[in-house]
């Protein structure tokens, strides 16, 4: 099956940056993502599959870890189809397109990182009411509350969007000291992260349907026929 489209990987992608060059640590090749078809009864059978959006900032390869194991965990779900923004390469468009956003970055300084504040600059003037959004963070623990994903909540929900799930954090650990090992992922969170993504993908199966319904009936009453 296709992977999962990942813009600003290498070279230049559409959008107004131009293009930007993904940190060393991430492999492109580690995407995945699946589509296919959902059966849903009677009216709730969507037209297209529902899409969503992961846009992500990483310093050391773990936030774009993270996003890659959300991405395969919505590909488990069909009827859902998945790209892959890096931060610097988001634009409107990335989220216009999508139902479903999900915003994520290493937390700096106990908030969001310098290009998830550009990011959200970009696109503050904006309106994505109707779409539903999700945000998660990467940090070192030692007591850290909310962390990045607690302004990216905010950002988001000041555009509109209606998140779909509370705000999920990845813990990070470092090397011995004296050795070069950098800091990484805690055990498991991949595997964790991949089983939340697959959740967010059946939650927004049924938000969607609910909400296309919703619209349906408030079009049906506003437009009655002869």
């Amino acid at each position: 099956m296709p992977a999962a489209p990942l813009v600003g990987a290498r070279g230049s992608a559409p959008g107004r940056s131009g293009g930007r060059t993904m940190p060393a640590a991430v492999n492109p090749t580690r995407l995945w993502g699946f589509t296919g078809s959902a059966t849903l009864p009677g009216s709730m059978q969507p037209e297209a599959d529902r899409q969503v959006t992961i846009v992500f900032d990483t310093r050391h390869g773990n936030t774009a870890a993270v996003a890659q194991a959300i991405a395969r965990g919505l590909g488990h779900v069909p009827g859902v189809t998945t790209q892959l923004v890096f931060v610097q390469d988001a634009g409107y468009r990335h989220l216009a397109e999508a139902d479903l956003v999900v915003v994520g970055g290493p937390t700096e300084q106990l908030g969001e990182s310098h290009h998830l504040h550009q990011f959200f600059s970009r696109i503050g003037g904006y309106d994505f009411h109707g779409k539903f959004g999700f945000a998660f963070d990467t940090h070192a623990g030692s007591g850290i509350h909310g962390g990045a994903a607690h302004g990216i909540a905010a950002s988001l929900k000041r555009l509109g969007v209606e998140m779909l799930s509370p705000n999920a954090s990845a813990i990070t650990v470092a090397g011995p000291i004296g050795t070069s090992d950098s800091v990484k992922l805690s055990p498991g969170t991949e595997a964790h992260f991949e089983q939340l993504g697959e959740e967010l993908g059946r939650a927004l199966i049924t938000a969607a349907a609910k909400r296309d319904a919703a619209n349906r009936e408030r079009a049906a009453g506003a437009y009655p026929a002869d």
